[in-house]
């Protein structure tokens, strides 16, 4: 329902109101009233003091109750809490034996597999330690037998090389031998006909003188003959000689022979600043044995087939050959196809002349 709403009043109103109402009570009019009011104020103050007690009195049990009620559910809170804990840690307990010995029980497994496997490797490892050790012993013993048999091929090589040497020595002195007699019956043959030769001259000369001394009608060459006397008395007049004159064809003979070469079998002796050659103090065997004993190599000696080759050799390794002075143009063994002593091989003028060969 709605509240009616009041008519409002008016300032005429109020004020008439204000001027009907009666004035306020002041001093000892007033004292009843207001002893009257602080009466019930105390006894509404007693009143509301003894509800405030009771009430707190009811709200200190009911307190004390929740407060031991509490504290009842929160003790037995704690034993639920510390029988749950007990519990959990029991069992976690037992969990964590199982756990364990399960872990034990698996590293044990672990350790067992670990112990096999590492037994098993050092036993690989022993088993190609050995293997190793008989495959190199094995391969020392190819090697020392490979070795036996590489110097056994060696030996046999070298006795053979040492024998096929020796028979080449031996076959060098044979022909050096046979070469010095046939240069031996030469050098006799040679002096016969140059004997010969020079009785030929003689006779020759002996005639022309006497066709001379016939048609001058005085013998020729006496006053000469006596003031060339020599002074010694053992000498007699009739071991001169007269005077050889010399045919054409052997003034020919010795223009067209180098120096130091023998015409007829005749070595003519050097003339001017001539050195001696290898023919007037060695002979090719000589030569040969010199550059053997010298180091020069054997094939090299013996595929020499003259003197001028073997001089190249001796200046070639540097063997030095007594009583000959080597060319300083031998650079190069003739037997290489090169230097200075080539020029004999191949049929051009050499520096030096080809020795007469006489066995020493």
């Amino acid at each position: 329902m709605a509240k009616k709403r009041k008519a409002p009043v008016t300032g005429l109103q109020k004020h008439a109101e204000l001027e009907a109402r009666k004035p306020p009570l002041r001093g000892e009019e007033a004292k009843p009233k207001i002893d009257a009011l602080h009466a019930q104020a105390e006894h509404r103050y007693a009143l509301h003091m003894e509800a405030k007690t009771t009430s707190a009195a009811k709200h200190n049990s009911k307190a004390v109750e929740v407060v031991a009620g509490t504290k009842l559910g929160r003790q037995q809170v704690q034993r639920d809490r510390k029988l749950k804990a007990d519990t959990s840690m029991s069992e976690h307990l037992e969990r964590r034996d199982v756990a364990v010995s399960a872990k034990a029980a698996k590293g044990a497994a672990e350790a067992s597999k670990v112990a096999l496997a590492v037994a098993a490797l050092h036993e690989e490892e022993a088993l190609y330690a050995r293997t190793e050790a008989r495959l190199q012993d094995d391969a020392m013993h190819a090697a020392e037998e490979r070795r036996l048999s590489r110097l056994e091929e060696v030996a046999a090589r070298g006795a053979a090389e040492t024998d096929k040497v020796e028979m080449a020595a031996a076959k060098l002195r044979e022909e050096a031998q046979a070469k010095a007699r046939y240069l031996e019956d030469e050098a006799a043959a040679a002096n016969a006909r140059r004997a010969t030769k020079i009785g030929e001259v003689r006779a020759k000369g002996a005639a022309e003188l006497a066709k001379v001394e016939r048609v001058h009608g005085r013998k020729i060459g006496s006053r000469s003959k006596r003031r060339s006397a020599p002074s010694d008395s053992s000498t007699s007049p009739a071991s001169a000689s007269p005077p050889l004159r010399r045919d054409a064809s052997d003034a020919s003979d010795e223009e067209a022979s180098p120096p130091g070469t023998a015409v007829a079998g005749r070595r003519r002796p050097p003339v001017g600043g001539e050195k001696p050659t290898a023919s007037s103090v060695h002979s090719e065997a000589n030569l040969m044995l010199l550059l053997m004993r010298g180091g020069a190599p054997n094939i090299e000696v013996l595929n020499a087939s003259s003197p001028q080759e073997l001089i190249a050799l001796a200046s070639k390794y540097r063997i030095s050959l007594p009583g000959v002075t080597l060319p300083t143009s031998y650079q190069q063994s003739p037997l290489d196809g090169g230097g200075a002593g080539s020029g004999a091989i191949e049929g051009r003028a050499s520096p030096w002349p080809v020795p007469e060969l006489i066995a020493a």
